[in-house]
């Protein structure tokens, strides 16, 4: 266990490696549990980050969840932001196609994915099924919905393991996403339709 000042930044540098922690903790001290492969942050008895511990030249391992009441006070922030280019592929996507213009939902999104226990993953899986039911704008609610459906138990090895009554209520969360979707869909058809009809009158 080490301690060290979080800077202005909101990191701590240890062996000219920067690791993110929450900006809320800008000037305070934090104690760092040092291993082989992470280094886990503590303020107070509150583990408050986790990071891959990153050997060789100065780099910066950043999470963009941290940075929250930073960026929703300015969320136009997040397009370029280091944060986001450490994030993974899929959750970049999803960034540049369904919320670059709308950077609050997507860092209230990643919020709430940290404080529900959820991670990377979680958002991805949810993202991606979503597009398998054809969703082509995809909102910070429905993967919330869907993070929260597919939210099984797990076995020692990291494998979901669906008890019976969890998997009826992800059925009927999905068949109930699935039949507004269907029914919003027919809506719009429907006056399309109308539209095109008033427009031949």
């Amino acid at each position: 266990m080490e301690d060290y000042k979080v800077d202005k930044w909101s990191t701590i540098c240890m062996k000219n490696i920067h690791y993110s922690v929450p900006d809320t903790l800008v000037g305070k001290t934090v104690s760092v549990k040092i291993y082989s492969e992470k280094v886990v942050i503590f303020h107070g008895q509150v583990k408050v980050a986790a990071h891959e511990r990153v050997y060789g030249v100065a780099d910066w391992k950043i999470q963009l969840e941290h940075y929250a009441r930073t960026l929703l006070r300015k969320p136009g922030a997040v397009q370029g932001s280091l944060a986001l280019m450490q994030m993974p592929a899929k959750i970049q996507e999803l960034f540049q196609i369904h919320f670059q213009d709308n950077g609050r939902d997507f860092v209230l999104l990643i919020q709430y994915a940290a404080e529900n226990g959820f991670t990377d993953k979680d958002i991805i899986r949810s993202y991606e099924a979503l597009r398998l039911r054809g969703v082509h704008k995809v909102s910070a609610d429905q993967i919330k919905a869907f993070m929260h459906a597919n939210n099984e138990p797990q076995d020692g090895n990291g494998e979901n393991v669906p008890a019976p009554e969890h998997r009826q209520q992800s059925r009927q969360i999905e068949d109930a996403a699935m039949g507004i979707l269907v029914d919003l869909t027919r809506m719009m058809d429907s006056t399309q339709a109308l539209t095109q009809i008033d427009s031949l009158n």
